[in-house]
């Protein structure tokens, strides 16, 4: 799995170039957006690179640099200092890349971190970052003095070639119980075999290299020389050769991220903690200047993706996953049929609400038949009223007449 890592440039006034600047801008193209898109796009993640947005001849964006290297860690990008160092090259020179995880690679011979670009490999992050100043015109180290670079060089090489070996001691002898879990997902068998292999391998280099013949306590010695000699070079100064990034920055963030945030615990990372301060600051300040999607990547779910896995697990795995596709499609068909049944519903609704009217206009009608009952009820009182009156009879009549004749 590939991430793609995007950061916006500020839009620049426009000016008249020289042939020697375009020339330049062939090799390394910056976004341009008019001030509506400025406003209307969105704003970019943390941590994120630009994307070459200038067209070429043909059409097409230019292709984007690929870095392969290992997969994220736990609390670190990479496990590889050297491919951490590279990757925060590239984001502090704002370099479009983006990145294949893989553990071996298909060539005769491969050092990691290893790039391709435009049909070119490379490997060996020395040779990676001279290919790269050369293909996209840039150089951090400009600015330097014959006497910096002479020092950047020589602290590189000893972080690269000497400290690294404590650290990969660490891990493979002193603390192998815990890295072994990384192989967890494999089946037993295989898992154990595996970082068995692994281990030997680490031993051999380590003896082949020289520190592997000496004791635990004089692998951590030598160790805390380095340390202490790189926190010298540090001082209180923001970055190692003054106030702006370079290219030794980017290798010294690459061990000692590795240290101070991917081997807790250690005896280097006690020492740092406790004594080297100033180097904890500034793995604080590269985090927050190119990496402020570091928790994103060293999450757990996304180190859990790429974790090695054996043949029958990756098996089962894409099991799993068509059958939660399975599920998703029978949930979004249930979905549909109940959106079907209340359609259907609906106009049987209409049609009772159509014959309501009917209803109400008959119960008008009936309303308006009313008075007339009424009024016929109304009579129907009087007459019978008047049939219940008393009649008189005649000789009542006769003795009403009787005194008057008299």
């Amino acid at each position: 799995m590939a991430t793609e890592v995007e950061t916006p440039l500020a839009e620049q006034p426009e000016v008249v170039k020289s042939e020697e600047e375009e020339k330049v801008e062939e090799n390394h193209v910056e976004e341009k957006k008019t001030e509506g898109e400025e406003e209307a796009s969105d704003k970019p993640k943390d941590g994120e690179v630009v994307e070459e947005a200038k067209k070429e001849e043909n059409g097409t964006a230019p292709p984007k640099l690929k870095l392969h290297q290992p997969a994220p860690a736990p609390n670190v990008p990479c496990s590889l200092p050297t491919c951490l160092s590279l990757e925060t090259y590239l984001r502090m020179n704002k370099i479009p890349y983006e990145n294949a995880y893989a553990s071996t690679l298909t060539a005769n011979k491969v050092k990691m971190p290893c790039i391709e670009y435009q049909g070119d490999k490379v490997q060996d992050v020395r040779f990676c970052i001279q290919y790269i100043n050369k293909k996209f015109d840039v150089d951090p180290d400009a600015s330097l003095t014959a006497e910096q670079k002479a020092i950047c060089h020589a602290f590189q090489a000893m972080v690269e070639e000497n400290t690294y070996w404590s650290l990969v001691y660490y891990r493979w002898v002193d603390n192998y119980q815990e890295t072994k879990k990384y192989y967890e997902n494999m089946a037993p068998l295989v898992s154990s075999f595996r970082s068995k292999m692994d281990k030997n391998k680490c031993i051999k280099c380590m003896e082949a290299h020289g520190i592997g013949k000496h004791t635990k306590e004089e692998v951590y010695s030598i160790a805390e020389s380095d340390l202490e000699s790189i926190s010298a070079l540090l001082g209180d100064k923001e970055f190692f050769m003054g106030s702006d990034p370079t290219t030794i920055d980017c290798t010294m963030f690459g061990l000692l991220a590795n240290l101070v945030y991917g081997a807790p615990g250690s005896p280097q990372e006690k020492l740092i903690q406790e004594k080297l301060k100033n180097l904890v600051d500034f793995c604080d300040r590269m985090k927050l200047n190119f990496w402020l999607d570091y928790g994103e990547i060293c999450s757990a779910d996304n180190v859990e993706e790429f974790k090695p896995r054996s043949i029958l697990r990756k098996s089962q795995k894409k099991e799993n996953k068509k059958e939660g596709k399975k599920e998703k499609k029978e949930g979004e068909a249930t979905t549909e049929q109940k959106e079907g049944e209340k359609t259907e519903e609906e106009p049987d609704k209409k049609e009772e609400a159509e014959t309501k009217p009917d209803e109400s206009a008959e119960g008008e009608a009936a309303d308006d038949a009313k008075p007339e009952e009424k009024d016929e009820e109304k009579e129907k009182p009087s007459e019978e009223a008047a049939e219940k009156e008393p009649q008189t009879s005649p000789s009542e009549e006769q003795t009403e007449q009787k005194p008057a004749e008299e």
